[in-house]
């Protein structure tokens, strides 16, 4: 959705006269009164939406289809069908799921026969096609896929044949790595989803839908599904609806409403009374919808919003439903545009102490009245403490006509500016009003952050002339029990978790994130690296196709516009790990987009998650070249190119469960001991191998590490039963796995020492238990029950390792500093029977806004109140008070297939949490977690502002 004063002609521009004001050193204050939105009014619509899943469309008398076989394709069969002669190819039986391109690129043909089916809508299901695929029913084109990971229907009825045999052709085209049919191919009628009538209109009764709340994932809801793709969490993504009516004020007459989506997975259709009035393709940008023809007042509006998460956008769980936010704005009809104002500050002088900064600003005018207005655009800058250090009034010369648009740009100088950085993430707010005549009639608050960014290509990343090594993590938009409808404050609190390890920076992996997300990273001192989804303007995961355009970039303009305010954003990722990257047309399409990010944001460079092909395609285009995992030399890509920066965009993964030490493919799970001795996933890389040359060579940037939680979803190296991945640091809880302390010991400063793993471990009396340490101190002892084992240098970006013989008691490790003086100490004993539950939260005062949560964990420990780490016992979880419901559970296991929203979960390795969520009372609630043979626990929080 393009706002088109962005291309605003020269006659729309009316003259401006400017009177400047600087407060003195000490500042002024606002009057309350002024802090006010003028005329403008924003009323959250996010209360008690209307709410309908609409069975899936399924297919009857089904059938599967197993027996295939397979042939490679020839170059000159690829475009035209009719040029295979099948009797020439060496056809192969072909076991659906396995690879037949043996990990290279290329085309190949499957073909089977179709057994008798009477009657109409005959369908061909597939599960999914690795990569993409062409559909053939006796030698007639029905259809043709794009995409590895989605399921998809082929409607048979216009080529079959009822008197003879049917036959399917289908060329695969695999673009890397393995490629194949996946396996649940079958043949069946189509029966479509089925309604009681027009869900859109408002004469529609939906007293007997379900209420909810907005942020809302109803996909997390569904159940977990053997033959549903393992790369969306095995969920079923059924259509949906939300209905709402609102009644406009019999007292805004003369006003321009908005109605507003902050994000809405996926492909949602909206009608406001029965007619329809936006939409969009993408699950990760806002909609911003006109009502005002619609809207008069004293009437209802009755919103209809129809939801179809089924075509995915990526590889990962993607969730489906309203999971940001929704709103509803009335304005003047002369007013500030959405999005309308851009601040762009630079500093003057010195990078670490400059004497003044310049505050750049545009804003975004529309008059949609009936006359024309002079008016005046009045700007205020407040410091970080609130006080107004400089203000600037803007006059008209000339009016805004009926239904024209206008910029206004100055530049308000700023003296002494407090710089934003990691330490101090000092924020100004831009008060941007507008008046006529002297009446205050819109105002618009804008966050901003004074700072210098800079890449050396040898020397790295400098903020305010400070050297900088990004340490980084990338991260999805879900968390454990609520899916990706996360709730503002637990944006904040998965934050700081992050930065409690040492990292100092967050990937939007691979989308835009909400707007609360990048508020909390501005807040709390995070640096971002922002990220566009697609390469052009296709819709798939992956961008395979040469024919591929550019021609539509709205979803990058919109991204690029709504997030240039955000001092935490450092640079523009366009796009992640495509087909396309390292080929003419991947870079012609990426010249593309970066000529869109440089006229609508000339402040920032940009990069492309490249996992090959550094040094060809997008590499010669784009600013900073983004290296994912150590595929290919990074010295030989600085010695050909070294002029240009680099920034590894993923350096490796945690690719491990919590509390698993030994790998179990047939159930599924991960030992943390892999991450130091990994064979079958050698994309990922040993944590220390990876980090350890970013560390050590100046020129690296800095990495982002795959990833900091576990997410749902790309179940890799497994599928079923696995549900979610095991890539994160930290589960999906938010529990660290002991790779966690390894960045804590590295990317912080505070003396760290950790013991893995646990030292609990009946039968293995005896028998020797490799033991690691990760310690940011030169030397550690170990020792076990009081006798030293030996004491070990631990060298910097590594770890040190003995091989201990185990028997119950207490290991003990001492780390020294470079003065052998003591500086840490961890320890860990050998468990009991389990005996009780044990409950805490740093989540404890909440508002009552019928939004925020609380993340309460549970841990089962020893009649000695020592940690078990074998308990798996079932908790039940209860809650007393009206302030507050269980919103759901989890426990970090990838295996465990209880639905999220239930108040029931065994703990997994001693863990597991519930999710409490406001309710919009205010008041205290008691949550209680009981087990069998366990003791109770009990504790209270608040919701109270």
């Amino acid at each position: 959705m393009h706002s088109s004063w962005r291309c605003r002609s020269a006659q729309q521009s009316p003259l401006l006269l400017l009177t400047v004001t600087i407060a003195g050193a000490m500042g002024m204050a606002i009057p309350t009164a002024a802090q006010q939105n003028g005329g403008r009014q924003r009323l959250s619509l996010d209360a008690g939406w209307r709410f309908r899943a609409i069975p899936v469309a399924a297919l009857d008398q089904t059938t599967s289809i197993s027996d295939w076989t397979w042939t490679p394709a020839s170059d000159n069969e690829i475009g035209d069908v009719s040029k295979l002669d099948e009797s020439k190819h060496p056809w192969q039986p072909a076991t659906l799921g396995q690879d037949v391109f043996h990990n290279q690129p290329g085309y190949a043909w499957f073909r089977t026969t179709l057994p008798a089916l009477t009657g109409k809508g005959r369908t061909l299901h597939f599960r999914g096609v690795d990569d993409n695929a062409v559909v053939f029913l006796n030698g007639k084109r029905l259809a043709s896929h794009e995409g590895w990971d989605e399921p998809f229907d082929v409607s048979l009825d216009s080529a079959w044949d009822s008197a003879s045999p049917n036959n399917v052709l289908v060329l695969v085209r695999n673009t890397g790595g393995g490629g194949y049919i996946w396996d649940g191919v079958t043949l069946g009628k189509y029966r479509a989803a089925q309604t009681d009538g027009d869900l859109s209109q408002p004469r529609y009764d939906d007293s007997h839908w379900r209420t909810v709340n907005v942020p809302h994932d109803y996909v997390i809801e569904q159940p977990f599904t053997e033959k549903i793709d393992p790369q969306h969490a095995s969920l079923p993504t059924p259509s949906a609806w939300y209905r709402k009516t609102i009644v406009i004020p019999n007292k805004d007459r003369n006003r321009d409403y908005w109605l507003d989506f902050d994000g809405i997975y996926r492909d949602p259709q909206i009608y406001v009374n029965g007619k329809r009035v936006g939409g969009r393709r993408s699950g990760y940008l806002p909609i911003h919808i006109d009502l005002s023809s619609l809207a008069k007042p004293g009437e209802r509006l009755t919103i209809a919003v129809h939801v179809d998460p089924s075509k995915f956008e990526g590889w990962w769980y993607e969730g489906g439903g309203i999971y940001r936010h929704a709103w509803l704005t009335s304005v003047d009809r002369l007013h500030i545009e959405p999005d309308g104002v851009w601040v762009a500050p630079k500093a003057v002088g010195s990078e670490a102490n400059p004497d003044s900064a310049t505050v750049e600003t545009s804003v975004a005018l529309k008059n949609s009245g009936a006359g024309s207005q002079v008016y005046t655009v009045v700007e205020r800058v407040l410091s970080p403490g609130g006080k107004m250090v400089a203000s600037l009034r803007t006059n008209s010369s000339e009016p805004i006509g009926a239904g024209a648009r206008a910029i206004s740009k100055v530049r308000i100088p700023l003296p002494h500016p407090l710089l934003w950085s990691l330490e101090t993430p000092n924020l100004y707010k831009l008060e941007t009003s507008l008046e006529i005549a002297g009446h205050q009639v819109d105002r618009v608050v804008t966050t901003f952050g004074v700072r210098t960014v800079r890449f050396d290509p040898n020397k790295g990343f400098f903020l305010n002339g400070k050297s900088i090594k990004i340490k980084g993590v990338c991260n999805h938009q879900d968390f454990a029990g609520i899916g990706v409808a996360l709730p503002d404050n637990l944006q904040s609190w998965r934050v700081k978790k992050m930065q409690a390890m040492g990292a100092n920076a967050w990937r939007m992996s691979h989308n835009p994130p909400n707007n609360e997300l990048l508020d909390a990273c501005d807040r709390l001192g995070v640096l971002v690296l922002d990220e566009n989804r697609h390469l052009g303007d296709t819709y798939v995961p992956h961008t395979y196709a040469e024919n591929t355009t550019a021609d539509d970039l709205t979803d990058l303009d919109d991204m690029i516009v709504r997030d240039r305010n955000h001092p935490s954003i450092f640079a523009w990722s366009l796009c992640n790990e495509e087909p396309l990257q390292g080929t003419d047309t991947g870079a012609e399409l990426f010249k593309k987009m970066i000529a869109h990010v440089r006229r609508l944001d000339p402040s920032r460079l940009v990069t492309c998650a490249m996992n090959a092909s550094w040094g060809k395609g997008v590499s010669l285009v784009e600013d900073i070249q983004g290296c994912n995992y150590l595929n290919e030399s990074f010295e030989n890509f600085h010695k050909a190119f070294p002029n240009q920066p680099m920034l590894f965009t993923e350096s490796s993964s945690a690719v491990s469960d919590r509390g698993v030490y030994e790998n179990d493919s047939a159930r599924g799970y991960v030992g943390n001991y892999t991450d130091f001795s990994l064979e079958w996933l050698n994309w990922v890389r040993r944590t220390e191998d990876a980090w350890k040359p970013i560390a050590e060579n100046d020129y690296l940037s800095g990495a982002f590490v795959w990833t900091g939680f576990d997410y749902k979803g790309e179940p890799s190296p497994y599928g079923w039963p696995n549900i979610s991945s095991h890539f994160g640091i930290l589960d999906m809880c938010g529990f660290p796995k002991d790779v966690y302390y390894y960045y804590k010991a590295n990317w912080g400063d505070a003396p760290v020492v950790h013991i893995t793993p646990h030292w609990t471990w009946p039968g293995r009396e005896g028998k020797p238990i490799s033991v690691i340490v990760f310690s940011n101190e030169p030397t550690v002892d170990l020792s076990l029950n009081g006798v030293s084992l030996g004491r070990k240098a631990c060298p910097r970006n590594g770890h040190a390792e003995w091989s201990v013989v185990y028997g119950p008691g207490t290991l003990t490790a001492k780390a020294y500093d470079a003065r052998g003086q003591l500086a840490a100490t961890d320890e860990t004993v050998t468990a009991g029977k389990p005996y009780k539950i044990v409950l805490r939260t740093d989540l404890t005062k909440l508002s009552a806004n019928g939004e925020d949560e609380s993340v309460i964990e549970a841990a089962i420990v020893d009649e000695n109140g020592k940690f078990v780490p074998l308990a798996s016992t079932k908790l039940e979880f209860t809650i007393s008070g009206d302030a507050g419901l269980i919103a759901g559970t989890g426990n970090g296991d990838p295996n465990d297939h209880t639905p999220d929203a239930s108040n029931e979960r065994s703990a997994f390795h001693g863990r597991a949490v519930a999710i409490i969520r406001s309710t919009g009372t205010r008041g205290e609630v008691r949550i209680t977690a009981q087990g069998a043979d366990l003791q109770p626990a009990s504790t209270t929080i608040g919701f109270d502002y």
